[in-house]
Formats: structure tokens, C-alpha cells, sequence
């Protein structure tokens, strides 16, 4: 979960590639921010954020289940 300044949605990336729109929502207390939600699939690696706005992230994983 990304926690990232509405304007600064159009530059976030991951791995180069924008997040899905039906991913992202406006944050129900602040409109100036949103919240965006990713799963990554495949084995596990190193992924890259970027974005031209500051951004809080948690990442977690269940590894091998």
C-alpha cells in the first residue's frame, strides 16, 4: 500500500510502469492524497518505486505457502 499526494499519481511507477487506475483510490480523510495497491506476481525480486511526489509505503509478503 502507497500512500502518495493526488499529484503526484500520474509519475508512480513500479518497476517503470504506472499502477492500475482501478487500483488507486482518493484517501477517505484527505483528497489530497491517495492510497495505491499493488500485487506483484512472479518469483521473488527486487521492485522499484518511483514517483515525482513524496510516498509512504508499506510492502509486506507471505513468501512460499
Amino acid at each position: 500500500m502507497l500512500l502518495v499526494q493526488t499529484t503526484g499519481i500520474p509519475s508512480l511507477r513500479i518497476d517503470g510502469a504506472p499502477f492500475d487506475p482501478a487500483n488507486i483510490i482518493t484517501h477517505p480523510n484527505n483528497p489530497a492524497y491517495s492510497v495505491a495497491v499493488t500485487r506483484i506476481m512472479g518469483p521473488a525480486a527486487q521492485h522499484r518505486l518511483t514517483c515525482d511526489s513524496v510516498f509512504n509505503g508499506t510492502i509486506y509478503g507471505l513468501g512460499l505457502c
